[in-house]
């Protein structure tokens, strides 16, 4: 299903790895986060090559995320796909490259983490005296274990 395409800005935006490169430099995010983005739209527009699409809707982009769904993907990934492409789509309209036409698309809903269980200090206690320090193994594992103690692991 398109939309009506009469009122929007956009230009011939190129949907190739010059563009994406573009993209990414205006990213103030950590290293990795860059490149998840990179290789999210890397996979976004090769689907919009594939399917031969030149000017891409919000119905092609809910055509994409229903493919990835379907596809076995977790909903913790494609969100990150869907965010990806919002984020470039809003930052193309920023420019002035193109409308920003992913900005309704919904972002799926996360899977919520099972809360951990914390040890108490008595349980802490319990564990460190358990370990039998007068050996090199035991050291190794005391210094181990107080590390992962000590870094909330």
């Amino acid at each position: 299903m398109r939309e009506n395409s009469e009122n929007r800005k956009d230009t011939e935006l190129r949907f190739d790895a010059q563009t994406i490169a573009d993209f990414a430099a205006s990213l103030e995010l950590s290293p990795y986060s860059v490149t998840s983005y990179k290789k999210c739209l890397s996979y976004f527009f090769k689907y919009l090559d594939e399917k031969k699409i030149v000017k891409p809707e919000s119905g092609d982009i809910s055509a994409y995320v229903a493919k990835l769904s379907t596809s076995g993907r977790s909903n913790r990934t494609i969100y990150g796909y869907v965010a990806s492409i919002r984020a470039f789509f809003r930052w193309a309209q920023l420019k002035g490259l193109y409308s920003d036409i992913a900005s309704e698309i919904p972002l799926p809903q996360m899977e919520r983490m099972p809360n951990r269980k914390t040890l108490t200090a008595a349980e802490l206690r319990r564990v460190l005296t358990g370990v039998n320090r007068e050996t090199l193994q035991g050291m190794r594992d005391y210094a181990i274990l107080t590390l992962m103690l000590t870094a909330g692991l």
